[in-house]
């Protein structure tokens, strides 16, 4: 299988460039981070006329993450939560099982300054995401 990973720092605006991204590279899988659209704005049908299906974990303007599959290998299992994981309201997470391997697509919160609080957010999402590994 071929992974890409893009942040695409908002769907709406750079829509074009990744439908030519999965024209030209015909990845199975792309995990795409900072989607920045509401569940409503996800452009579901535009991705299936590209021929892919997604796992989409939108939250409005800010964050965001989704997992894109061929259609022919689908997504399943899809999970948006990472237990333990601080502002669970962000859309920061989004797991699916893509043919037989399990893909996740992750946002990690900027941490800024060491020692801010803005860190320690970002700690506290790392070690979320140790106990889930």
């Amino acid at each position: 299988m071929r992974f890409v990973t893009y942040n695409v720092n908002s769907m709406s605006t750079r829509l074009q460039r990744l439908l030519a991204l999965l024209d030209e590279h015909k990845p199975d899988v792309v995990c795409v981070q900072e989607t920045k659209c509401t569940p409503e704005g996800f452009p579901h049908t535009e991705l299936e006329r590209a021929g892919y299906v997604a796992a989409d974990h939108s939250g409005g303007r800010w964050a965001g993450v989704a997992v894109l599959a061929r259609a022919e290998h689908g997504v399943a299992e899809v999970s948006k939560s990472l237990p333990g994981q601080p502002d669970a309201h962000e859309a920061r997470w989004v797991e699916a099982t893509v043919g037989d391997v399990r893909v996740v697509s992750t946002y990690v919160p900027n941490g800024r300054a060491v020692g801010s609080p803005p860190f320690m957010v970002k700690l506290a999402f790392l070690e979320a995401l140790r106990w889930r590994a």
